[in-house]
């Protein structure tokens, strides 16, 4: 008896073409959970570059006024915050904050310490400068900076 059910089944399902209506449900149920996953990791292989560069660039502001600061002389840096001032970065403007305060390296220590730190862009760096001498004799600074 369970023979014939099997050949009567087997036989029923042996001459379809097609699919069925479930089987269509399914395969589009699939494609739509593969494709919004393929759509979303596209979208966010796009926007790394952007975000990479913006950081790239805003780590290049901090070293520019970096490199701007130790040009100067160690007396023409004075405490405050008057050496801010905002970089253009693609499209937007950047506050880049610097800070001057006078350092302390401990006692029994006669050499001057000026703590530097710029901040752009939620990154900070951060420079201490000493009153020692230069190469070329002058106070602090790069050589030859007057």
């Amino acid at each position: 008896m369970r023979m014939i059910k099997e050949q009567r089944f087997s036989k029923a399902f042996r001459h379809r073409l097609g699919f069925s209506y479930i089987e269509i449900m399914v395969l589009v149920a699939i494609l739509g959970v593969v494709g919004a996953a393929g759509g979303r990791m596209l979208q966010t292989i796009a926007k790394v570059p952007s975000e990479t560069d913006t950081l790239f660039q805003i780590e290049t502001g901090l070293v520019s006024k970096m490199e701007e600061i130790r040009g100067m002389r160690f007396v023409d840096i004075f405490e405050g915050d008057y050496l801010s001032d905002s970089v253009l970065i693609g499209s937007k403007w950047y506050p880049r904050t610097v800070s001057v305060e006078l350092a302390n390296p401990g006692p029994g220590v006669v050499e001057s310490f000026k703590h530097v730190t710029i901040t752009c862009g939620g990154q900070s760096v951060a420079i201490l400068f000493t009153e020692g001498r230069s190469p070329n004799g002058d106070s602090g600074g790069a050589p030859g900076a007057k």
